[in-house]
């Protein structure tokens, strides 16, 4: 439509004169119909295509938002995850398991074994029983002998103000195993974060492209919109009521300017195309 216009709007505009000419206002208005048609339609199609580019800038900044900030979790998640691999590769627990603590507490039968030993010590015992029944060990804080005793499971409890009882909820390989899962699952979590990445590269340049665009049409539109204004004063002109004889020549005069402004405003619209085409 836009090179319709350019093409047809002179040739119509020089009609309408001549007719003007001949004191034949239905066929002026006529043609003027025809060039004010195109350039609504041009205009029509430029706005529409402006709200569009402008839905598709902020959809990609949604989108390029959503990638970043879903890099920027996975990133986050796996510095965390490698972090608690670490703090559980470096503490006691990956050798002798986690274990639950009763204070001031002992337990009584089903004895494995009793020691002398440091805490540590006893609990890597009780892990590492002969038996593999060991799960419950009491600990002796005050006695100058044996202050280690192994227990399995059917042992009781009874209150003991100078003992510990100690039952064990993790083994130190079920540990090891929340290592590997934890570094397993921060190297997904790297994976996510670089596919994210990889997204947002194309993204950042259909958001330039798009930008682009709209900063190429931007002087476009204003040279269409000048093509509006002047042939909205030339319309206004061509329907002014017919003057009396002494004033054809000064109204004839005005008609040519009021033409002459819509082909110099078409002429600078066709001027702006090429530049337009450059910009995208």
């Amino acid at each position: 439509s836009m090179h319709r216009l350019i093409r047809r709007a002179p040739e119509l505009l020089r009609s309408l004169v001549q007719w003007l000419g001949k004191q034949d206002a239905d066929e002026a208005a006529w043609y003027l119909g025809k060039v004010a048609s195109l350039v609504d339609s041009v205009h029509a199609g430029m706005e529409g295509a402006a709200e569009k580019f402008a839905a598709v800038d902020s959809a990609l900044d949604g989108m390029a938002r959503d990638a970043r900030e879903s890099e920027e979790h996975f990133e986050s998640r796996a510095e965390r995850l490698e972090g608690e691999a670490r703090a559980l590769e470096g503490s006691p627990p990956t050798r002798t398991g986690s274990w639950n603590r009763s204070a001031e507490k002992a337990l009584y039968g089903c004895q494995l074994d009793k020691l002398r030993t440091s805490l540590e010590d006893c609990k890597a015992l009780c892990v590492g029983h002969a038996s593999g029944s060991c799960g419950h060990l009491t600990y002796y804080k005050t006695s100058t002998r044996l202050n280690c005793y192994l227990h399995c499971e059917p042992a009781s409890v009874g209150r003991y103000s100078e003992a510990d009882t100690y039952v064990l909820e993790r083994a130190p390989e079920e540990l090891a195993l929340d290592v590997v899962r934890k570094r397993e699952a921060g190297a997904a979590a790297l994976e996510l974060r670089r596919r994210w990445r990889s997204v947002r590269e194309p993204l950042r340049e259909v958001v330039r492209l798009s930008r682009r665009f709209r900063t190429a049409t931007a002087d476009l539109r204003k040279s269409l919109e000048e093509v509006r204004f002047a042939t909205s004063d030339l319309k206004a002109t061509v329907l002014e009521p017919l003057p009396g004889p002494e004033e054809r020549e000064r109204r004839m005069r005005l008609l040519e300017r009021r033409v002459g402004e819509v082909v110099a405003a078409v002429e600078d619209l066709s001027n702006a195309l090429p530049t337009a085409r450059e910009g995208m």
